[in-house]
């Protein structure tokens, strides 16, 4: 491959990056459809293509140990609790397993399952906001978005509620192994964290077992005892992908879609006046600035992206970012419309992986959002108030600081 084909690796520190990314993207995409970088890791920008990297079942593989480089790079600490756990996640897995773990999780995560819990979403929505009036100010992120997603999913595998923190602790923690350039200290700090999640699940396992009860951790018990589909070890570990999954990706929805509404006044008018919209503006807000900014693939098969061949072995990066900006798809991208419709946003993957949790996913924004904007109807987003998170392939806020006006 000639030189000219390669372009310079992103800079996830970079403050203009973390800021904005999309203008980034915008500059690869203009050049081409996929592009390889000098770290040898391939971009590619295109919906088109995005979309159908995500649906191939043969030539594509979620598997990040079938990457070329793993055993050298090694992403995660070498033979340590945290990588095996890893490797034991849904997210990790290609079919038979992927198959197998799927079918046992996927049933807790239906659409009629997720509208089941609404009611209590609602009413775990409105004990945080009661939390937050008579204030002139608040941090959207610790006092809203953060705990609502953990309080459900806590909910929802039957974990104490005096739990939460703990356990939103680790997570913090565990999301730095979805970074692809995450510093050491930070992989051993969230091998720690896992160490610690996977007694405290193990300890909350036997506890469901001498009393069983109503709820998704006690399903999965119950799959793993009377089929012999799940072992102990694949439990625990999708127990802590469920975790981390179930809340972390909704949080920056949350945070994400306020700031959006704020930063686009005449669109959050719009959503005002007629709630009815809230759904298409949740899609739009996933397309927008979405809570995934990039999906790593390998290839498992030669495989021709935009004109180019690329051999087994090497990693993938999806741009959802710029996916989601691509101007051959959607009208005017870099605008938000929460009117916008068809939306084929790819924010929830597609094919094989699709997230089991979408369903919830939306049910928990649409509830938030709206009753966000129905208690305080003139929010401003304070002077300095927005700190980004130094992630690469999650978008999402650390700080948002917010004042009633």
């Amino acid at each position: 491959m000639k030189r000219a084909d390669y372009i310079a690796p992103i800079d996830a520190r970079d403050p203009a990056y973390i800021e904005n990314p999309y203008p980034f993207f915008e500059r690869i995409r203009a050049a081409g459809p996929i592009h390889r970088d000098s770290l040898g890791i391939w971009w590619v920008t295109g919906h088109a293509d995005v979309k159908a990297l995500l649906l191939d079942k043969q030539r594509i593989s979620r598997d990040p140990r079938n990457w070329q480089l793993y055993s050298q790079i090694r992403p995660y600490l070498a033979d340590s609790v945290l990588e095996r756990t890893l490797e034991q996640w849904l997210l990790s897995l290609d079919p038979p397993a992927h198959t197998r773990l799927r079918a046992l999780v996927q049933k807790a995560f239906t659409a009629s399952a997720a509208l089941a819990l609404r009611e209590r979403i609602e009413a775990l929505t409105d004990d945080l906001i009661d939390g937050l009036r008579g204030r002139s100010s608040f941090d959207l992120m610790a006092s809203f978005a953060q705990p609502l997603p953990v309080r459900v999913i806590c909910d929802l595998l039957g974990l104490p509620v005096g739990d939460y923190a703990t356990t939103k602790q680790w997570s913090d923690l565990l999301v730095w192994v979805l970074e692809p350039s995450a510093p050491w200290a930070m992989k051993r700090e969230a091998d720690r964290a896992c160490t610690e999640m996977l007694a405290y699940l193990r300890g909350q396992v036997a506890a469901a077992r001498a009393a069983p009860r109503d709820d998704l951790l006690h399903e999965l018990i119950e799959a793993q005892e009377k089929h012999e589909r799940l072992s102990e070890d694949e439990l625990l570990a999708n127990l802590v992908l469920l975790f981390i999954a179930g809340h972390e990706t909704t949080t920056n929805l949350i945070g994400n879609g306020m700031l959006a509404l704020l930063r686009n006044p005449g669109q959050l008018a719009l959503l005002r006046a007629d709630p009815s919209l809230i759904d298409t503006a949740i899609d739009e807000l996933l397309r927008y600035d979405g809570p995934v900014t990039l999906l790593p693939r390998v290839t498992a098969q030669p495989i021709e992206i935009g004109g180019k061949t690329v051999k087994p072995g090497e990693l993938l990066h999806l741009v959802m970012g710029a996916a989601h900006r691509d101007p051959a798809v959607f009208k005017d991208p870099g605008r938000l419309d929460v009117t916008r419709s068809p939306n084929p946003h790819l924010a929830f993957g597609a094919g094989l992986h699709y997230c089991v949790g979408a369903p919830l996913a939306r049910i928990e924004a649409a509830v938030a959002l709206r009753a966000l904007l129905r208690a305080f109807p003139s929010l401003q987003v304070a002077e300095d108030g927005v700190q980004w998170r130094t992630l690469t392939t999650l978008r999402g806020l650390q700080r948002f600081e917010l004042e009633v006006a």
